[in-house]
């Protein structure tokens, strides 16, 4: 039985490097339309593959409430992959992922937020209550409007 590689990583992190021949679907583009997609190879062994493991396994079980095909985690990742001594295609740019930087970014306003508040005006602390609801709004919809500004800075073209 052939197999093929489904890389559910962010489209970004999967242009910096990825298992040649691999397939990009983002996890956080998930809609019933992938079952669509994933019909094209449902003669074949479909891994689902990310970074570590993690986001793999939950998509795994999305696939699983959605469509009938016969797919598998990657146990480990890219990770693993690579520890096994099995090569991927590398682009040579440093580049730090979208989310991690919605991380570093959030994590900064809300300090920022509360540092303020303290110090300056406690009305500051409406910062971190907008930064904190922004991420909730995210996690509800899979939509992470911050993300989406980053990703349109200079230095997140690849």
């Amino acid at each position: 039985m052939k197999w093929v590689i489904v890389d559910v990583r962010e489209t970004d992190e999967y242009s910096v490097e990825h298992i040649e021949g691999s397939i990009n679907i983002p996890m956080s583009v998930f809609e019933q339309e992938w079952c669509q997609k994933l019909q094209a190879y449902k003669d074949q062994e479909i891994n689902i593959l990310c970074q570590s493991g993690n986001r793999a396994r939950m998509v795994e079980k999305l696939i699983g409430m959605h469509c009938s095909c016969n797919v598998r985690v990657y146990e480990g990742g890219l990770i693993e992959w690579k520890n096994q001594g099995n090569k991927t295609k590398v682009v040579k740019k440093f580049h730090i992922p979208i989310m991690r930087q919605v991380q570093i970014v959030t994590g900064f306003l809300v300090l920022v937020g509360v540092v303020w508040s303290l110090i300056l005006h406690p009305n500051f602390i409406y910062l971190s209550a907008f930064v904190g609801a922004g991420l909730l709004f995210a996690g509800i919809t899979w939509t992470c409007s911050l993300a989406l500004l980053l990703s349109k800075l200079p230095y997140n073209k690849i």
